[in-house]
Parts: C-alpha cells; structure tokens; sequence
C-alpha cells in the first residue's frame, strides 16, 4: 500500500500547518488489491491512522487519539492457492 497525497504537494512555509493538512485530508491509496485500499480507506473513516509501519512493528493512532503500538509477530504473504494474506500482531 503506498500513500499518493495529493495534499503533499502543498506548499506552506509553516510544517505545523503542512503536518496538519495531510493528518486532515483523506490519503489517495495505490495498492495491488482494492480490498486492501477498501480497508484502509474504512480505518480512515473511522478515525484510526497509521502513524507508522515498519518490518517489525506497527504504531496506530485509534477513535481516542491514543497511540497503539503492536509488534508484528508473522506474515502469511497471498497466494493465489489460499487466495489471502495474514498479519499476525500482538
């Protein structure tokens, strides 16, 4: 899933402000499957971001505002015999 924020290409001289508009606005999403686009995009919705990914671990920020932190434990990549993909977190 990679974000394309067309809300990036602000320019502003203040960051804060810059930071503020891209929390504010919705992400344009480009993946390999719409379902995980139709995922992210319904997380949005209901207030929960990303705040950031990385090979280990995964920071949320949920409905409350309150960071969650989860630690990536597995990956089950998609296969087109099981036709999905699995994230195991703790």
């Amino acid at each position: 899933m990679t974000p394309v924020s067309a809300a990036a290409d602000v320019e502003s001289p203040n960051h804060t402000r810059q930071s503020k508009l891209l929390e504010e606005t919705q992400p344009l999403l480009q993946a390999s499957s719409p379902d995980e686009v139709a995922l992210v995009k319904f997380a949005w919705s209901m207030k929960m971001k990303l705040k950031e990914r990385e090979r280990t671990q995964c920071t949320l920020r949920n409905l409350a505002g309150v960071s969650e932190n989860y630690r990536v434990i597995a990956m089950f990549p998609f296969t087109s015999e099981s036709k999905k993909m699995s994230v195991l977190l703790r």
